[in-house]
């Protein structure tokens, strides 16, 4: 008999392999990810020699059987006159090369086909616990606990698959699972599998009622940081699960999520280099937006980018930072586009499916003026990224902006409802949607929490919205903060407010006719006079 001292258990062994158990859920991740889930016969060959080796089998298999059985190819197949099983052997491996250079960087396994052979190899990734130390966002979701009816263990497995689902396509976030827990302790469980955060929940479903939580722990002290629970009724409990993993990752892997809040609480930036470094300015300046939050964020990425560091997601956020820059107007180089495309169009050769790098490309095109290839980027980044809540916002802004208004403001809230916490900068579109529609009191509640961070966003609509209902006292005090910030607005208010976004006069004519109700209150003593006679552009 062993005695447990309470330690956490250390990496394998040189010489361990891994069990039939987690060979089998490493394949099952691989089959679920962008790059072999379009991949029929990929799938089937992998699927095939996997298995067989699992069984035992691995050293009977050959190109003739491989033809035979896994791919289907029947008893008269040749491998002397047909080089199919050649040709997909080459294509699964190089698949499984692309597969691990991108979302399964983080897999604890690697499965590895051999040049000449159909044997997969099996093995543990070294693990050194950086995941731990540098601020390296990685999770483990754990198969969900079940109570109640027949269908409660199925629906538990579903709940951890789709977690696992969502949480894969968010970009710099790595993700295991769904596993097994194999201690009570989250920490020795992440300390088994490499990461820095574990998931764990309970399914109790009953009648068509279903009620689902989950708690994350944090490794680094064994603490709860982030945790929910929720009852939801519906005569398709599948489908209310698959709604309810959404909204947790949404809640969780987001850039402002809780996921990276505990990353960057507990990670001194002071300390931080590198790509770490890099990632948490970013973090902040999405939390925080503004120029200075920006203008940070910019430094740490350069920086990072000039180590060395040219992973996809730090490409993005280059191109990213670099876009909003000349977009928002803190920036006027124009040489910042060329270099946002290029860092943008690398990381798509990178990672394909980047939704970060098209909101960038579709930035770059808002600032050229060019709206078809503004919506293209934006719809393409929802389709790439479809429950990343920042992504899907910037996507919506995107489309919205590029002249399809009704379109990008939906995708708008479907990202606010997969992640209702979001900052308040996102209110400041929906403020200016209800604006738009005349709608005062609706466009005063959604600017009401919008932050003042050294943009004209709150201020502004806070005052278009009470110019509207007619409080001009109060309209005229809030945009004062609108000239403190941007002294020159009232030259031209059409240009200040559109920006780079593409709308008609007529679109934003119900804010032009506040901002004058606003002049002449001015006008007339009621703030800073304005010369005589003067009437607001537009």
């Amino acid at each position: 008999m062993t005695r447990d001292t309470g330690a956490p258990p250390g990496p394998p062994a040189a010489d361990e392999r891994p069990s039939s158990a987690a060979v089998a859920e490493e394949l099952a991740r691989i089959l679920a990810s962008t790059t072999f889930r379009g991949a029929k016969r990929s799938r089937d060959f992998l699927s095939f020699v996997v298995t067989e080796t699992l069984a035992g089998r691995g050293a009977r298999l050959s190109e003739r059987t491989v033809g035979r059985h896994g791919l289907d190819r029947g008893d008269t197949f040749d491998g002397r006159v047909d080089a199919s099983v050649r040709v997909r052997a080459t294509r699964v491996r190089r698949a499984l090369e692309a597969y691990y250079a991108t979302e399964g960087a983080g897999d604890p396994i690697r499965v590895e086909l051999a040049v000449g052979s159909y044997a997969p190899v099996f093995s543990f990734v070294p693990r050194t616990g950086s995941a731990m130390e540098a601020g390296d966002p990685s999770i483990a979701v754990l198969v969900l606990e079940s109570v109640g009816d027949e269908a409660a263990p199925a629906l538990a497995r579903l709940v951890a698959e789709a977690l696992v689902g969502r949480l894969s396509t968010f970009p710099g976030l790595r993700v295991i699972g769904p596993t097994s827990a194999r201690s009570p302790d989250p920490r020795r469980i992440a300390q088994e599998l490499g990461v820095r955060f574990v998931l764990q929940g309970s399914v109790i479903a009953r009648d068509r009622e279903v009620r689902l939580g989950a708690r994350l722990s944090d490794a680094v002290n064994g603490a709860v940081v982030w945790s929910v629970a929720d009852e939801r009724a519906g005569d398709d409990v599948f489908d209310v699960a698959h709604q309810w993993a959404a909204g947790v990752a949404g809640e969780l892997g987001d850039y402002s999520g809780a996921l990276f809040h505990a990353v960057a609480a507990g990670t001194e930036p002071s300390v931080a280099s590198g790509e770490v470094a890099a990632r948490l300015a970013y973090f902040h300046y999405i939390e925080l937006g503004g120029p200075q939050a920006l203008a940070q964020a910019r430094r740490a990425i350069e920086a990072a980018l000039a180590e060395g560091h040219r992973s996809p997601v730090l490409l993005a956020m280059a191109a990213s930072v670099l876009a909003v820059g000349i977009a928002d107007r803190h920036c006027d180089d124009p040489n910042d586009l060329v270099l946002a495309e290029a860092y943008a169009r690398e990381a798509l050769a990178l990672d394909r499916r980047s939704g970060h790098a098209h909101c960038a490309l579709g930035t770059v095109a808002m600032a050229r003026k060019q709206p078809e290839l503004t919506v293209l980027h934006g719809r393409e980044a929802a389709r790439c990224n479809p429950y990343h809540p920042s992504i899907l916002a910037t996507a919506g802004l995107l489309v919205a902006h590029g002249g399809q208004w009704d379109e990008g403001i939906a995708l708008f809230r479907q990202a606010l409802a997969l992640h209702p916490a979001h900052p308040g900068l996102w209110h400041a579109t929906l403020a200016l949607d209800r604006l738009m529609a005349e709608d005062d009191a609706g466009a005063l509640a959604e600017a009401a929490v919008i932050p003042d961070v050294g943009l004209i966003w709150g201020y502004l609509h806070r005052s278009l919205a009470l110019a509207g209902m007619g409080h001009l006292d109060q309209a005229q005090q809030e945009f004062e903060g609108v000239l403190r910030l941007d002294p020159d607005f009232l030259d031209d208010p059409y240009t200040h407010m559109v920006g780079h976004r593409m709308l008609s006069r007529d679109r934003v004519a119900p804010l032009l006719h506040r901002v004058q109700l606003i002049a002449d209150a001015r006008r007339a003593g009621h703030g800073t006079a304005a010369p005589d006679g003067e009437t607001v552009s537009g």
